[in-house]
């Protein structure tokens, strides 16, 4: 590259980091001297508070490079990371041959992660976390000589795709107590998108259009061992009942109800507006649904009916929204002393917050506020976590009252980004906030504790399971609560 031009990409990136290194927001509700370095002053960092696990090593990488020194002559520390580095360049800047080739956050290749300067032991992941006054439950190492793709939970298991020398690999773990339950390998083919687990299916939707690979939940085993060919185009990832698998096309705007065993296209169904995201299950009390929503502020929920019993004759339920859609919707189910409850959240572009009884799709509450609705909402603890324009709006999920908000987000992200709810009980909420995790209190809303996740590649969503999970990308995992 001519030096004229590795001057002017050195000097973006520099101005890059220098304005990252000023205004980036770990937990932004925590006072300044607790926040993690990123936040501060580089060139004034104490760095002080116990909550950044990395502060020395990061605030003399950032301050080296806001101050203009060539990292990549240096080739000492990385900027951002604190790590240091086997390359003679800082990661991000690196564009000729180098040691780094192996580096699944660089490359997305295999690796062996032995030389990637993000990875942290055992020991430094769960620091990291524990920062925040999570206690552990388990840390352990998974998936040896491969790489994670994605790490998600359901229910009270843990779900990772992995990368390995024999293709991608989907792993199903104990979230409780890290015991491995399975393991199963669904090819050379990668996911469209993440994966799906129903009651009795775990559903794999392939890239360019290789169609999509069906588990059993308990045991992994896959039917005939072999993909299923799918003749539409998937709208996001897939729902499940025990015998079928119910996939949104983009190419008929409908949704289709699937066997599982070999592909064959059952009924489908359509409605009156343009389908908006995937289709969504309600919980199995007082009975499964399968929710679809449309861009017209059309909510139907249909029949689990099977993909060889033909089409419903009619929906459970309709409702229409006094507003388009402005996201996708979610649902919730929780079992009181008076009973089972369902219940179907729906953001709107109208600045309503709608909660729709699950059985009947009665409305039960509209939250509004001065701004839209526009992504997925959370629910978890018996609270709603939705994010607009105004930052994390949380409502009693039983009467829709405010219970608080946080309208604090991080520069140059998305709301979506900067707030996302990862678990919560009656007392403790874990919430992402920019780059970082804070733990609050689930009645106020307060701060409790936060840590920045440098090192940290994945943390999960736990939802009623209240746990705080972080992993790395070479499957170092931590579960704290």
């Amino acid at each position: 590259m001519p030096t004229v031009f590795r001057g002017l990409a050195l000097a973006s990136l520099f101005a890059v980091l220098f304005v990252a290194c000023q205004t980036a927001d770990c937990c932004s509700s925590a006072a300044p001297s607790e926040q993690c370095p990123l936040l501060l002053d580089p060139a004034k960092a104490s760095c002080a508070g116990d909550s950044c696990a990395a502060k020395d090593a990061s605030c003399e990488a950032t301050a080296s490079c806001t101050k203009g020194a060539d990292c990549k002559a240096e080739g000492t520390t990385c900027p951002m990371t604190g790590a240091k580095s086997d390359c003679g360049s800082c990661p991000s800047e690196k564009g000729g041959k180098d040691d780094c080739d192996s580096c699944p956050s660089e490359k997305g290749g295999k690796d062996d992660c032995g030389s990637c300067p993000s990875e942290k032991a055992p020991a430094g992941l769960l620091s990291t976390l524990a920062a925040c006054g999570a206690t552990e439950v388990w840390s352990a190492k998974r998936f040896d000589g491969c790489c994670v793709i994605d790490m998600f939970a359901a229910d009270n298991e843990l779900f990772a795709l992995v990368a390995g020398p024999d293709g991608y690999e989907v792993h199903c773990i104990d979230l409780l107590t890290g015991v491995p339950r399975w393991l199963t390998n669904i090819g050379a083919i990668g996911l469209r998108t993440r994966l799906t687990v129903g009651d009795a299916l775990v559903v794999c939707l392939l890239e360019d259009g290789a169609g999509m690979v069906v588990m059993k939940r308990r045991n992994g085993s896959i039917t005939e061992r072999r993909s299923v060919p799918m003749k539409l185009v998937p709208m996001g990832g897939a729902a499940s009942s025990t015998s079928t698998v119910y996939v949104a096309s983009l190419g008929d705007n409908a949704v289709h109800a699937i066997n599982p065993a070999d592909g064959l296209d059952g009924w489908r169904w359509r409605t009156e507006g343009r389908l908006f995201g995937a289709p969504v299950m309600t919980p199995a009390t007082p009975r499964r649904l399968v929710v679809l929503a449309a861009d017209n502020g059309e909510v139907v929920a249909l029949p689990t009916s099977g993909w060889d019993e033909g089409r419903p004759a009619q929906a459970a339920w309709s409702r229409k929204l006094l507003g388009p859609m402005g996201g996708p919707v979610a649902t919730y189910g929780s079992v009181t002393k008076s009973g089972s409850s369902t219940v179907v959240i729906a953001p709107c572009e109208d600045h309503g917050l709608y909660c729709l009884d699950g059985a009947s799709g009665e409305s039960r509450w509209v939250h509004r506020t001065d701004s839209a609705f526009r992504s997925q909402p959370q629910a978890a603890g018996g609270k709603v976590f939705a994010v607009n324009a105004s930052g994390m709006q949380v409502v009693d999920i039983a009467t829709g009252a405010e219970l608080w908000t946080d309208a604090a987000k991080a520069p140059g992200q998305t709301f979506r980004q900067a707030k996302r709810m990862l678990a919560a009980n009656a007392t403790t909420v874990y919430m992402t906030c920019g780059k970082g995790v804070g733990r609050l209190d689930a009645k106020t809303g307060k701060l409790l504790g936060c840590t920045d996740l440098l090192g940290v590649d994945f943390v999960v969503e736990t939802g009623d399971a209240g746990l705080l999970v972080g992993a790395t990308r070479c499957g170092q995992i931590s579960v704290l609560r």
